[in-house]
């Protein structure tokens, strides 16, 4: 069994637009690309190509719902090659590449005010 690290933040974003954003998760990763997006499980996998560090790992990104304006996504980040015994702190570091970028998303958009209407 390959070695692994989760970890789970809600952000300020309904699921719908919290789902598009992750889609560029791969920024966050150096060495990254994106490997698929299912929009009906709402699950985005990132790979990271092999490194002197490791054989390379998979990220992957589940989003669930934490309310109408929230949205709960649990990173994980797991060694491709299955027979991995240490990962020297990979894993844990990939994990909170994400959890970072993730922090840094812009918040849900506020509703749009309008300026058409007439001054008193």
């Amino acid at each position: 069994m390959a070695i692994s690290r989760s970890q789970s933040v809600e952000i300020s974003l309904p699921l719908d637009e919290a789902f598009e954003q992750c889609q560029k998760v791969h920024e966050a990763v150096p060495r990254s690309s994106l490997k698929g997006v299912d929009e009906e499980s709402k699950t985005i996998t990132v790979g990271v190509r092999i490194s002197f560090k490791s054989w390379g790992e998979r990220i992957t990104l589940r989003l669930r719902e934490a309310g109408a304006a929230a949205t709960s996504v649990e990173v994980t980040s797991r060694a491709s090659f299955p027979l991995t015994m240490a990962d020297y702190g990979k894993n844990a570091q990939n994990v909170q590449q994400v959890v970072d970028w993730l922090a840094n998303l812009p918040s849900a958009t506020a509703p749009a005010i309008s300026s058409a209407d007439p001054a008193p």
